[in-house]
């Protein structure tokens, strides 16, 4: 089973991190292609703006995997470094099942607007009437994503030591 959770947080945090870098890079395009529209002809393309908030929304949630497996979590230490090594271990694993148990939770409560969006038909308000289930769909899947990884973390016995984390 570990060899399962090891290869699916594997390949979900590299999902994550192509899924980011693309978003980025959609962003760029867009915001330049925009720039340079203005700049040239003198009329924005007009949908640089919202097809840009909507992708920074994507890569928040997207990349929560990504941001797990390579630890770049906010981590704060403050009390928990000052227990043992034992008890840190302990710790970490509670947390850790707490958190999987709540990240699953956050993927089903956020999984409920992109199902009434796409039942109701519901669509942006905007030149592009995107229709919203599109919008809302990174949440869920970003939390299921890390979801994923935290339960692989659980199966393996917990979060790195605290031991060696430098955070405050």
């Amino acid at each position: 089973m570990r060899n399962y959770f090891d290869a699916l947080s594997n390949f979900l945090s590299r999902v994550s991190a192509v899924a980011g870098q693309a978003i980025i890079a959609i962003m760029v395009l867009l915001i330049t292609v925009d720039v340079l529209s203005r700049n040239i002809i003198l009329k924005s393309i007009l949908i640089a703006t919202e097809v840009s908030g909507y992708a920074l929304v994507a890569l928040a949630f997207l990349g929560l995997a990504y941001t797990e497996r390579t630890g770049s979590n906010i981590k704060i230490s403050i009390l928990t470094k000052r227990f043992s090594p034992s008890v840190q271990k302990k710790l970490q694993l509670v947390v850790s099942i707490v958190s999987t148990i709540f990240m699953a939770w956050l993927t089903w409560i956020t999984l409920g607007p992109v199902i009434d969006n796409f039942n109701n038909k519901v669509t942006s308000i905007t030149i592009l009437h995107v229709p919203m289930w599109i919008l809302y769909i990174s949440i869920p899947i970003g939390y299921a994503m890390l979801t994923v990884l935290m339960t692989n973390e659980v199966v393996n016995g917990g979060y790195k030591s605290l031991e060696t984390d430098d955070s405050v």
